[in-house]
């Protein structure tokens, strides 16, 4: 009894032969598609992970319970790809010589539900290729319709994921979405966006993103979350400023080792990326304030301020100053030092 596997309409390998006794000890050669050995019983699923020579050698085209090993041509003409078997006679004679495990595997591959996959990992069609450069000039080109650009986006997010593109050219889609999300003042959207885009971002694919894009991923996730002022709850805005952070650490020029000068609340390479965009600075002041850290809301509109002071914009220094002295005084019943809450007093007066 032999089994014949195909991708397409290319046979990928035959199987071995199945021993009338033995179990799976006989299967010691002619193996190069499956390691039978990986066949769940119980979840009834066969692990498939082909290497595709045509697109992104580093990622199976898709999983099932197996080890493959044959390089085939993966190209974007093949719209559907299944495994299917066939047999070499007829094999109802047969079933009764086999273990258990070979009949169970036996029925499942021949039954009349052939496993079919959607579109394996392919490169995007010509017609995919012209949503997403529709959708690009239609928001960020001279005749802008950041609604059709979203419609458009969304189109090529659900191509992309259907063929299995890329986690960080996926996320990068998301991404864009969610800066058309903040223009058209749907910060929850956008939040959504941004959220799925670092989920992509943290994943395997993540180091081949641009190095720009974790920054403005997490920056645009901070702004969603800000966006909704005081509707926000603690718990998001407190996300929001673990978004500020990693930005912030992450355009800095320094080495995120977390080193704090003394008596510092802040790692010296965070501090390097507030003084290269004091404007996000100041609004992760407003996110800490939300999320009721006034202490941290304090030091970080001081230092925006002093950037603000190094780049010239004295209005956006003294407007950060007030923010400083607004978190100091609201944050007075925090705490139960006297001593502590003396010297906030007498600072939010001096600002204020």
């Amino acid at each position: 009894q032999t089994m014949r596997f195909f991708a397409g309409s290319s046979q990928l390998s035959s199987s071995p032969s199945y021993p009338s006794t033995g179990g799976l000890d006989g299967y010691s050669s002619g193996s190069s598609l499956l390691a039978w050995t990986a066949i769940s019983l119980s979840q009834r699923r066969l692990r498939f992970a082909p290497r595709s020579s045509a697109v992104r050698n580093s990622r199976p085209s898709f999983v099932l319970n197996a080890v493959a090993h044959p390089d085939y041509d993966n190209s974007a003409s093949v719209a559907t790809t299944s495994i299917q078997s066939t047999t070499s006679s007829s094999s109802s004679s047969l079933l009764s010589d086999w273990n258990p495990l070979e009949k169970d595997i036996h029925n499942w591959l021949t039954s009349s539900s052939n496993i079919l996959l959607s579109d394996a990992t392919r490169p995007p069609s010509n017609e995919e290729i012209k949503t997403l450069q529709k959708a690009f000039a239609l928001f960020y080109g001279s005749d802008r319709n950041v609604e059709e650009a979203v419609n458009l986006l969304t189109k090529s997010i659900e191509s992309w994921e259907a063929t299995n593109q890329g986690g960080d050219e996926t996320a990068g889609l998301y991404r864009v979405r969610g800066d058309a999300y903040m223009e058209l003042t749907q910060p929850k959207l956008a939040a959504g966006d941004y959220s799925k885009s670092i989920e992509l971002l943290d994943g395997p694919d993540g180091n081949k993103a641009d190095p720009e894009e974790k920054p403005a991923s997490r920056l645009g996730h901070g702004r969603a979350i800000r966006s909704l002022g005081m509707a926000a709850t603690k718990d998001q805005a407190k996300s929001a400023s673990i978004d500020y952070a990693v930005y912030f650490s992450l355009v800095s020029r320094l080495d995120d080792d977390n080193d704090k000068e003394a008596g510092a609340m802040f790692s010296e390479a965070i501090i390097d990326g507030i003084q290269r965009n004091p404007y996000a600075a100041w609004e992760w002041g407003m996110v800490n304030r939300v999320a009721g850290d006034y202490d941290a809301a304090a030091e970080v509109h001081r230092l925006a301020a002093k950037a603000f002071e190094e780049i010239g914009d004295k209005p956006r220094a003294v407007i950060s100053a007030m923010d400083q002295g607004i978190d100091l005084a609201a944050g007075l019943g925090e705490s139960n030092d006297s001593k502590d809450n003396g010297a906030k007093l007498t600072m939010a007066k001096k600002i204020l």
